[in-house]
């Protein structure tokens, strides 16, 4: 029995002391206490008092302390401070970016600035219906602003064919006071260029070039085209004209006879009286650059009639073709 009993007590024994609600004597046997003392146990001077644990304090505690940890341990987590300096080197780039775009910016505007804009635009002129043989004038302006342009060149080119050259190359540009240069390029067109010097800033300047047309060659409706161009220092096209057509037309000479009878009993006596002129197309200057200094009028006479160079002044007569002929100069010229 001692054998059983003894784990018994001694869980009994274990159970009041743990709980203190009861107290067990020399022989083991259980004593049960079931007055409550209404006075609290002395408190020993040397003993501090405890302070009741702030649960909520250390759960705090643990949590920032484990928050920390985590923060630290973690490699992918940046601290405010990394986040901080991440931020300062990401303004820095962003204000040298846009520093290096405004200097870019200055850059490019002060290219811009610094760059000539010049323009060169025909002006209005006849450019049609035009005498053939006649002078024509093709006018033009040109225009700088923003820069200068150093050592511009004036350059006209047309066709080499139905054009007369001038004796004195300044007749090209009347209007200027530098003499021209003239040569045929690859494809037979006559060039004429002057030298304008350097185009300063605001230059504005109208040219007049004039060329005349060979007499005599051109077929009525032939056309002419011409352009003007601004050439640089180093040969570059700068600025160009729209190519302008001139359209020639030939004059048509004139020619009308008047008749006139005189009958009586023994003979009839016809006058002729010829007329000769040009008609009046065309700007030009008469029929052409070349005055008309001769004019020869044939008449066939007819078998029925006889001719009487007595009678006609300035004529003569062939008797084998009955034609006869006077050629006289105008009183002025046509």
């Amino acid at each position: 029995m001692n054998i059983f009993l003894e784990p018994i007590l001694f869980a009994q024994q274990a159970f009041a002391n743990d709980n203190g609600s009861g107290d067990v004597n020399d022989n083991g046997d259980l004593e049960l206490n079931v007055e409550e003392s209404a006075e609290e146990p002395p408190v020993s001077e040397d003993q501090p008092e405890e302070v009741p644990s702030d649960t909520t304090s250390e759960e705090n505690v643990n949590t920032e302390e484990s928050v920390q940890t985590e923060f630290e341990e973690s490699p992918e987590t940046e601290s405010p401070q990394d986040t901080e300096e991440v931020t300062d080197e990401s303004t820095e780039e962003e204000s040298t970016q846009d520093e290096t775009k405004e200097i870019e910016e200055g850059k490019t505007a002060e290219e811009v600035e610094n760059t000539p804009v010049t323009a060169i635009t025909t002006n209005s002129n006849t450019t049609s219906n035009i005498r053939t043989g006649s002078e024509s004038s093709f006018n033009f302006n040109v225009t700088n602003s923003e820069a200068a342009l150093d050592q511009a060149l004036i350059r006209v080119t047309l066709p080499r064919s139905h054009i007369d050259t001038y004796e004195h190359v300044a007749n090209y540009f009347p209007n200027q006071t530098v003499d021209a240069n003239t040569h045929f390029d690859s494809t037979d067109n006559l060039v004429v260029e002057v030298a304008a010097q350097d185009l300063v800033e605001d230059y504005n300047e109208n040219f007049e070039f004039v060329f005349k047309t060979l007499d005599n060659t051109l077929s009525d409706g032939t056309v002419i085209p011409v352009k003007a161009e601004v050439v640089d220092e180093n040969g570059v096209i700068v600025a160009t004209t729209e190519v302008v057509n001139y359209n020639y037309v030939t004059r048509d000479a004139l020619y009308s006879t008047d008749v006139t009878y005189t009958e009586d009993e023994e003979e009839t006596e016809i006058i002729l009286s010829h007329r000769f002129s040009f008609d009046d197309n065309g700007v030009g200057n008469g029929s052409g650059e070349l005055a008309v200094e001769d004019v020869t009028v044939n008449v066939s006479v007819p078998e029925s009639l006889s001719f009487d160079l007595e009678l006609n002044e300035g004529w003569t007569f062939n008797e084998e073709t009955s034609v006869a002929t006077i050629s006289v100069t105008p009183d002025e010229t046509i």
